[in-house]
């Protein structure tokens, strides 16, 4: 129960800060898991991360996700259109590519600004992938981006987002975008025990 509160909390400040959150569940990093997918919040995690001093010289494992598609529509697919599993096919290894480049580009970037970085492709459920990276490097820290759904009135983390830093035993970074600050009139819920003003 205190684990489902804290990550409430958590969540709610994530959901609505307009600056960069971290969820320190270590008292120091060494090594890092950066997720990368070729999102614009993927590009601006690395980004920042490139341009902070605070992280120069420490070992970043970026990691990108390859998710595998529905074993139902393989295998119906297969079944009653043979040529549908060999699209299907050639989809899921662009995908892989395009993910290894993007990987790949991330990795430059980052060594560029004087990190230590290797990259790795993995598949699966991503924000699983991205803990079990964590936990087989020794990370201290996961960094993603957002991905903010910015059509609705609050400003809610994607759910691969929401789901690591729920789930992760280790420090999350959540980098947004200072324009994806909430600027409705919705209010927020003070704290419990919070005085009344």
């Amino acid at each position: 129960m205190a684990t489902v509160l804290l990550g409430s909390v958590s969540t709610e400040v994530a959901d609505h800060a307009p600056c960069p959150v971290l969820v320190a569940r270590r008292p120091s990093v060494h090594r890092m898991i950066v997720a990368v997918d070729g999102s614009e919040s993927a590009q601006r995690a690395v980004a920042t991360l490139s341009a902070w001093p605070i992280f120069g010289g420490l070992a970043a494992r970026v990691v990108a996700v390859a998710e595998p598609p529905p074993a139902w529509g393989a295998s119906m697919g297969a079944a009653f259109y043979p040529a549908w599993a060999e699209t299907i096919g050639s989809t899921v290894d662009d995908r892989r590519a395009r993910l290894a480049d993007i990987g790949a580009r991330a990795c430059e970037h980052l060594g560029s600004a004087g990190l230590a970085a290797t990259t790795e492709l993995r598949e699966g459920a991503p924000a699983d992938q991205l803990i079990r990276a964590a936990d087989a490097d020794g990370a201290d820290l996961i960094v993603l981006g957002s991905r903010g759904l910015s059509t609705l009135p609050r400003l809610l983390l994607g759910s691969v987002a929401r789901s690591v830093l729920l789930h992760a035993p280790v420090s999350v970074l959540i980098i947004r975008d200072a324009k994806e600050r909430v600027t409705t009139d919705e209010p927020t819920r003070a704290p419990t025990g919070a005085a009344a003003g």
